[in-house]
C-alpha cells in the first residue's frame, strides 16, 4: 500500500538571461506544504538520521504533517511566439518537516513517558520538477 497526499504552494523569483524571459534561468523559492505519505527514501540526497539497515517503512505506516521549503530552481524556457512557450525545470533545497507518525490509526512516534505534539526532520532533497 502506498499513501501519497500532498499540497504545496511556492513563491519563486527568477533571473532570465534574456529580456524576453526565454532561455536559461535560475530562481530562488520559498514554499509551504501539507502531506500524508510514506517517506520517499529514493529522493532524499542526504539525511543524517536515516535507518541505513532497513529504510523501507512497513505497510500501514505513514507520516502526516507540514513542511517548509527553501532552495533554488534551474531551468530553460523556449519561447515560440509572444503568447506560447515551453519550459523545463528542476529544483530542490532544504526542507524542514513537522509531522506525526502512524501505523493504521495508532500513533507510533511517541510513548506515554515522552509525549510531544510533532516530530521534526530536515533533509536536502530534490522536490520540484516540471
Amino acid at each position: 500500500m502506498v499513501i501519497l497526499q500532498i499540497a504545496q504552494t511556492f513563491l519563486e523569483f527568477r533571473y532570465y538571461q534574456k529580456n524576453d524571459t526565454s532561455g536559461w534561468f535560475v530562481g530562488g523559492h520559498l514554499g509551504f506544504g501539507m502531506f500524508t505519505l510514506q517517506k520517499p527514501y529514493n529522493f532524499i540526497i542526504y539525511d543524517h538520521y536515516i535507518n541505513r539497515t532497513n529504510p523501507d517503512p512497513a505497510d500501514g505506516t505513514f507520516e502526516s504533517g507540514r513542511s517548509g521549503f527553501h532552495g533554488i530552481t534551474l531551468g530553460y524556457k523556449k519561447r515560440f511566439n509572444k503568447r506560447w512557450a515551453l519550459e523545463a525545470f528542476a529544483g530542490g533545497g532544504y526542507t524542514m518537516s513537522w509531522y506525526k507518525s502512524y501505523n493504521g490509526m495508532e500513533r507510533t512516534d511517541v510513548d506515554e513517558n515522552n509525549y510531544r505534539d510533532f516530530n521534526g526532520s530536515g533533509e536536502i532533497v530534490l522536490y520540484v520538477v516540471g
